[in-house]
């Protein structure tokens, strides 16, 4: 088969012209490696991730409030959906599912201490968590509570050295 360009005189087979095309691509695509430069900064992930927490702490870009507590002892904890549910599947689950919450702003969790959660969601932008005497129950009721097996064994541990 033969197509036909410019003039009626000027014909060019179709096998010849896709292996054109596709010599000059491959060409194309040799230069384009060649010119690209990959860049990997060692630090950027702890960097991006020190920046979350401080926008977590600002209370900057936060998409999500969680309601805790009883009676005037309720508290409000900002946080962003996207970094609370790497924290957890329980999160994941009720962000990404047809649950009430994935819609709403602010989010109630009754029966959990609020110090409790918001130590967890500060180990979620940190990755740090101080369990002591007076927290330990309280921390381990709502890691268990959320699925969060890396505190639940943490405070397990804890427990069975005191």
């Amino acid at each position: 088969m033969a197509f036909t360009f410019g003039s009626p005189t000027s014909t060019v087979d179709s096998d010849d012209y896709v292996s054109s095309i596709t010599t000059m691509s491959g060409r194309y695509d040799e230069q384009q490696q060649q010119q690209q430069q990959h860049v990997t900064i060692s630090d950027h992930a702890t960097r991006t991730v020190s920046k979350i927490a401080s926008y977590f702490r600002q209370g900057f870009l936060c998409d999500v409030v969680f309601v805790c507590g009883h009676g005037h002892m309720k508290q409000r904890i900002a946080a962003h959906r996207l970094v609370v549910a790497t924290l957890s599947d329980y999160f994941r689950a009720m962000f990404e599912s047809n649950m009430l919450e994935t819609k709403q702003r602010e989010i109630v969790i009754n029966d959990i201490d609020p110090d409790a959660l918001e130590k967890l969601i500060l180990y979620a932008y940190e990755g740090r968590l101080e369990i002591h005497q007076d927290n330990v129950t309280n921390v381990l009721r709502a890691a268990h509570l959320f699925n969060i097996s890396e505190i639940v064994d943490s405070c397990c541990k804890y427990i069975e050295k005191q």
